[in-house]
């Protein structure tokens, strides 16, 4: 364990806002980047000092989380750990950005698209996907199976989103 870092604030550009209209990127923000960032602070975000933060091994979430928040992150790298075959880097990444952590309780008032873009980030956050094969009628058919990590607590909480996304023709 690394003890006494203090950590780095890094400014990350805004590349959504690069590359999109004014109009574009104002749509965006409201209908997808919110619910992104939503679904990943539910499944593996925190809250520190009053920010939006996370903690991860892997490099791929530590992109995709400063691409979310752009501006002030704090970065701060907790442990290296060096094993036969393998070194693993513990990223703490704290935004300046208010967190959604905990706000899911509005699930009735997403629409289509928000719904699936937190869906999504919760993907990124705690969750995989992948093809299995699947056989039914003596057919083979390919089906992506898409899961989430959580105890039975949290899915009590997250039961109206699924019930949403079974609407929406995804089965559980």
């Amino acid at each position: 364990v690394l003890n006494g870092l203090e950590g780095v604030t890094i400014r990350v550009p805004d590349v959504f806002r690069k590359i999109m209209s004014r109009r574009e990127y104002k749509k965006f923000i409201r209908k997808v980047l919110k619910a992104l960032r939503g679904g990943f602070e539910e499944t593996d975000g925190y809250v520190d000092k009053g920010y939006a933060a996370m903690g991860t091994t892997q490099i791929w979430q530590v992109i995709i989380w400063a691409l979310l928040y752009p501006g002030e992150v704090h970065v701060l790298v907790s442990e290296i750990n060096a094993n036969e075959g393998s070194v693993t880097t513990k990223w703490h990444l704290r935004t300046s950005h208010k967190p959604l952590k905990g706000k899911l309780n509005d699930v009735e008032e997403l629409g289509e698209e928000e719904l699936l873009a937190f869906t999504l980030g919760a993907i990124l956050g705690d969750g995989w996907a992948d093809i299995e094969k699947v056989i039914a009628n003596s057919r083979a058919y390919d089906e992506a199976v898409i899961e989430i990590a959580m105890s039975d607590e949290r899915y009590k909480v997250w039961e109206p989103l699924f019930e949403r996304l079974e609407g929406m023709g995804f089965r559980s």
